[in-house]
C-alpha cells in the first residue's frame, strides 16, 4: 500500500510539474555542419528544460537511426558523428534529419529539417565552409500564421556552441511592387524576411534568408507600428548566400495606407467615462445601437495607432464596464459593428504615481 501511495504522490507531482501554465518542453536543431567527407556536427537547443530531463536522444537520417551516447551537454547540446551508438551516414548531397529526445515523464519531443536533393527541402546542400543554421523569424506574418516561427538558412561556420552568426546567411531580392492595376506602388513599407520600403517608382531591394521558399502573402505598413497582410501572386525561389535575384511582386488586393483612427462625431451616443480613468472604463451607447442587429465590439488604440485592447459587447446592454491595464496617455475607443465604426471617443488614462 505504501508503494502505491508513494507512486501516486510521484505521479501527481510529475503531472503538476509539466502541466499548464508551464510551457511544454521543446527541442530545436540549432546548427548542422559537415566537417569532412563522412563526418559532421550537430547542435541542439532545449526550451523550458535541459538535457537532464531526458533519458535518451536519437538521430535519424535516410540511412538509419543511432543514439547519442556522448557529447557536451548543457542547455545547448553539441555532439558529432563519433558520439553515437553506431555509425550514421548523412548524405552531403541531400538528406532528412530528425532528432528525438525521450524523457520518462515528458515523453518524446522532436525536431528536424531536410536539405539538398530530397523532396521539399528547407535549403540547398551546404558547400565547404557552410553550415545549416536555425533562426527565429521576425516576420510580421507569424502573427497571421502564414510563416513558420523558425526557419533554416545556409550560413558560414564555425559557430558551434555560440550564438548564431549571420555571415553568408542572406542574399538579396530586388524588383518592383505592382498594384492590382499593374501600376508601381511607391513609398510603402513592406516586410518579408526583413522590412523594405519602395522608392518613388516602386523599386525595392531587401535581404532574404538563404533557403528554398515560396511567398503568397506579405505585410505592408498601414500606419506606424501597424502591419496588415496582403495577398500577392505567388513567387518561389532558391536563395544562395550573398547572391542577388529579381522577383517582381504583384498585389492581389488593394492596400490602404493612412493615419491611425481618429475620434469621429457620429451622433451615436457612444461615451467613455470617467475621463480621465485609472483601471476601469465604462462605455455607454444608445438604445438604437442595442436594438440593431449585428455584433458590436470596442477597439482601443494608443496615439501611435496600435490596437491595445479589443472586447466584444452584448447588443442587449447599453452600459458596460471594462477593466483596463494601460500606461498613462491618450487613447481612442472605437465602437464597431461588423467592421464599420459607428462611434468613437477619446479618453485619458491617468494613474496616480
Amino acid at each position: 500500500m505504501k508503494k502505491i501511495i508513494l507512486f501516486g504522490i510521484a505521479t501527481f507531482l510529475a503531472i503538476g510539474l509539466y502541466s499548464n501554465p508551464n510551457p511544454f518542453p521543446e527541442v530545436h536543431l540549432n546548427e548542422f555542419m559537415f566537417t569532412g567527407p563522412n563526418s559532421w556536427n550537430i547542435e541542439l537547443f532545449f526550451y523550458y528544460c535541459d538535457w537532464g530531463s531526458f533519458d535518451s536522444i536519437t538521430v535519424q537520417s535516410n540511412s538509419g537511426t543511432a543514439t547519442v551516447i556522448n557529447g557536451y551537454f548543457y542547455q545547448l547540446i553539441y555532439f558529432t558523428d563519433q558520439d553515437l551508438s553506431r555509425p550514421l551516414t548523412i548524405n552531403p548531397a541531400g538528406d532528412s534529419i530528425s532528432i528525438t529526445a525521450h524523457g520518462y515523464w515528458i515523453g518524446n519531443i522532436s525536431c528536424g529539417f531536410s536539405f539538398g536533393n530530397v523532396p521539399n527541402p528547407d535549403v540547398v546542400a551546404p558547400l565547404s565552409g557552410q553550415s545549416i543554421e536555425r533562426f527565429e523569424s521576425s516576420n510580421c506574418l507569424v502573427n497571421y500564421s502564414y510563416t513558420p516561427a523558425e526557419i533554416f538558412s545556409i550560413s558560414n561556420y564555425p559557430t558551434m556552441g555560440l550564438p548564431n552568426d549571420t555571415t553568408g546567411t542572406f542574399g538579396t531580392m530586388q524588383g518592383i511592387v505592382f498594384d492590382q492595376a499593374g501600376q508601381p506602388v511607391p513609398n510603402v513599407t513592406f516586410q518579408m524576411d526583413c522590412p523594405f520600403t519602395t522608392d518613388g517608382a516602386g523599386h525595392f531591394s531587401t535581404r532574404i534568408y538563404s533557403r528554398i521558399f515560396s511567398w503568397d502573402t506579405l505585410c505592408y505598413q498601414r500606419w506606424p507600428n501597424n502591419f496588415q497582410p496582403v495577398k500577392i501572386v505567388p513567387i518561389s525561389y532558391t536563395m544562395i548566400p550573398d547572391s542577388v535575384i529579381t522577383r517582381d511582386l504583384f498585389l492581389l488586393s488593394p492596400i490602404i495606407v493612412g493615419t491611425p483612427p481618429q475620434p469621429k462625431k457620429t451622433g451615436s451616443g457612444f461615451n467613455v467615462f470617467p475621463n480621465p480613468v485609472t483601471d476601469v472604463i465604462t462605455v455607454s451607447y444608445t438604445s438604437d445601437l442595442t436594438a440593431d442587429s449585428g455584433d458590436l465590439n470596442i477597439d482601443i488604440y494608443n496615439m501611435n495607432g496600435k490596437k491595445v485592447l479589443q472586447k466584444d459587447l452584448e447588443t442587449s446592454l447599453g452600459v458596460v464596464s471594462i477593466p483596463i491595464d494601460l500606461v498613462n496617455g491618450i487613447y481612442i475607443a472605437n465602437l464597431s459593428r461588423e467592421g464599420k465604426i459607428v462611434g468613437s471617443a477619446r479618453f485619458i488614462v491617468n494613474k496616480a504615481e
